[in-house]
């Protein structure tokens, strides 16, 4: 026997169903339901309920669901096509362009001194190649690079004489779990 659901079920769920007095098949399409539910709702409700924040260029989702455990960081680039990310080295903030091409994190005399480094004291002996040539450089090594509530201890980093902005290298990134660049977007996985 079947019979129409009444007007106020209609209105609430935004649908006419039908119901059945079947308990296999109401229990066939309450399974469905989970199931659907998993597939569905999990991953939408693991994005909305993440972290987002389009502040230069960055966002950043938590949570379970589609994204791999962790934290994803997503980056934007800038107009120039740089990916800037701001972070805390040795509780300082600096901004970084991040550079596969560097094998170090990259900084200059200036903002090494702002992290409390004696530039003074450092022995520039190692020669490295930048896009403007030759330079001069010393090795450090970053008590922290922190950025909100992620922290990497210990990142070997060089001073450079001759550099205008801070570089985040490769000493930082290969420690990440994963990370992505495809077009103007670089996905971070911690």
């Amino acid at each position: 026997m079947r019979k129409t659901a009444s007007m106020s079920d209609e209105f609430r769920l935004g649908v006419v169903r039908e119901k059945t007095t079947s308990s296999a098949w109401r229990k066939s399409a309450f399974g469905a339901f989970i199931a659907l539910s998993a597939v569905v709702v999990v991953p939408w409700y693991s994005l909305a309920q993440g972290t987002s924040s389009e502040q230069e260029g960055v966002r950043v989702f938590k949570g379970a669901g589609p994204s791999p455990p962790g934290e994803q960081l997503i980056v934007r680039a800038d107009r120039q096509g740089h990916f800037l990310l701001d972070a805390a080295v040795n509780g300082a903030p600096i901004r970084f362009i991040v550079d596969t091409g560097s094998t170090f994190v990259a900084l200059n005399k200036r903002d090494a001194a702002a992290l409390g480094i004696d530039v003074g004291q450092l022995v520039f002996n190692s020669r490295v190649s930048t896009a403007n040539g030759e330079v001069k450089a010393a090795s450090v090594r970053l008590q922290e690079i922190r950025h909100g509530e992620r922290v990497m201890k210990g990142v070997a980093a060089i001073v450079v004489e001759k550099l205008e902005n801070p570089l985040l290298g490769m000493s930082f990134l290969r420690r990440l779990k994963s990370y992505e660049m495809r077009g103007d977007t670089l996905t971070i996985i911690w």
